[in-house]
């Protein structure tokens, strides 16, 4: 059943198509790997509705199915206009997932606030994010690392 709703929401080409697959909302009547998915794709299809995307505490990267989501999600984001906060605190991100992530901020220009804490990063991992955001000229808020933060030269030299 999991896989048929699968794909019932990736075969949505428009925002409104994904209203008819019922009850969307988190913890009720779907699974969180199909909710995840109906989320990532609500970016990919630039859904105007969809302004805040809350991830945190959902390991968005571990299991074999969610394999995919992390990669869809950052390139759904390029395209997207109308996201503006995203919340990816404490969900397994990784060093690898960070260049992704970074990518994000150097093509995305309507997100102001991201979040990424408590991914267990260090500082030296989270450069290229940092670097990134220097770069990124609508980006207001960045949560790194809750309790820890970048060293301000480097910090000062990225931005």
């Amino acid at each position: 059943m999991a896989s048929t709703l699968r794909s019932r929401i990736l075969a949505c080409q428009d925002a409104s198509e994904l209203i008819g697959l019922g009850s969307c909302v988190r913890g009720e009547g779907m699974s969180e790997v199909s909710w995840q998915l109906y989320m990532v794709h609500r970016v990919s299809l630039d859904d105007p509705t969809l302004e805040e995307l809350d991830l945190a505490g959902t390991r968005l990267v571990s299991g074999e199915e969610k394999q995919g989501l992390l990669p869809k999600l950052c390139s759904s984001l390029a395209g997207n206009t109308h996201l503006r906060k995203l919340r990816l605190s404490n969900v397994g991100l990784q060093a690898s997932d960070v260049a992704l992530l970074a990518s994000v901020l150097c093509t995305n220009k309507g997100i102001r606030h991201f979040d990424i804490e408590s991914n267990q990063l260090t500082n030296l991992q989270l450069l290229p994010f940092v670097n990134a955001a220097g770069s990124n000229q609508t980006l207001e808020e960045l949560r790194l690392n809750q309790g820890s933060a970048v060293r301000e030269r480097e910090l000062g030299q990225a931005l």
